[in-house]
């Protein structure tokens, strides 16, 4: 935690960690240590982190390994509509997207993300 409140000090702009996993049980900490927004991926609740993170912002949490990488357009919709109702800040993939991603799913994360995003809310 030192080393990444050290690190987020010395950035500038908007700041964003990103913890790979189930990161559930570090969540509170994570959002101690400067950032602007955590991002995490499908494993975390968000839901149940919501109340946990403050001011905080929480990112992600469609999973790019399964569900983009694999799934179908409407299996990501519907992933996605999830993590809104859930409470993401800021729809995005749980980590980085794999080369054979198809192209028909990230746009499909793009129409949820206007279909469900928080201009609906």
């Amino acid at each position: 935690m030192p080393a990444l409140i050290r690190l987020a000090e010395g950035l500038k702009g908007i700041k964003v960690l990103h913890i790979c996993g189930n990161a559930t049980g570090i969540v509170p900490y994570m959002a101690k240590c400067g950032y602007h927004g955590i991002s995490v991926e499908e494993a975390v609740d968000v839901a149940r982190i919501k109340s946990l993170v403050g001011n905080v912002k929480i990112l992600g949490n469609v999973s790019s390994k399964k569900t983009l990488l694999f799934g179908s357009p409407e299996n990501v919709k519907e992933e996605a509509r999830r993590a809104i109702e859930a409470g993401v800040d800021l729809l995005e993939p749980g980590c980085g997207i794999a080369s054979l991603t198809p192209l028909a799913n990230i746009k499909a994360l793009v129409e949820a993300a206007k279909e469900y995003g928080w201009k609906k809310r």
